[in-house]
């Protein structure tokens, strides 16, 4: 499932019968992971997310 939202993305998976996966973009280059427990209301694990596709072509594009 994805939803759009003025200035991010959310998508939400589940893993199994327990765990939920949530993608979230805050803008174009950077988002968060989470994996939530939802029988223990408690998130198992975060991570930032930094895209630098975008980075990499300027940066080609400026060499040439």
């Amino acid at each position: 499932m994805r939803d759009h939202y003025p200035n991010f993305v959310i998508a939400a998976r589940w893993m199994n019968e327990r765990l939920l996966f949530i993608e979230v973009w805050w803008g174009r280059v950077l988002g968060s992971d989470f994996l939530i427990d939802v029988e223990n209301e408690r998130v198992v694990h975060s991570e930032m997310i930094r895209y630098g596709a975008i980075e990499f072509q300027q940066w080609q594009q400026k060499k040439e």
